[in-house]
């Protein structure tokens, strides 16, 4: 997967986007835990600042991962616009901030979802 090539994907056959996106995967893991590890160096040094900015900078990072995950379970036959809508988070700092805030959470159902994105998108 390329750098900064997110919105060709949907231009991919099914073949080759989960081949492309597996690759994405692993790219975006191994990148979220150096960044990850570089921040928990910083703050066993006493560096809080620049730990903090490193942390935040890690889990938007690892929020790609899951809007990548997301992507792929769209119905890309029936409903594009939500597969390439979906891709746009990608590089929205916006919406991978509400993921990192999100993955922590245990929704009991969809409603409490929409609640916690509509507050999160308003703050």
């Amino acid at each position: 997967m390329e750098v900064r090539k997110i919105k060709d994907l949907c231009q991919l056959k099914d073949s080759n986007l989960f081949e492309v996106i597996a690759q994405g995967l692993k790219l975006i893991y191994e990148n979220a835990k150096c960044i990850i590890e570089d921040s928990i160096f910083l703050k066993q040094n006493k560096r809080n600042q620049g730990s903090e900015i490193l942390e935040n900078l890690g889990n938007e990072e690892a929020a790609k991962f899951l809007i990548l995950l997301d992507a792929i379970r769209c119905n890309r036959k029936n409903n594009k616009p939500d597969f390439n809508r979906q891709l746009g988070y990608f590089n929205n700092h916006l919406a991978r901030n509400i993921y990192t805030h999100y993955c922590g959470t245990r929704p009991a159902d969809f409603r409490e979802v929409r609640e916690f994105i509509e507050r999160a998108r308003m703050e």
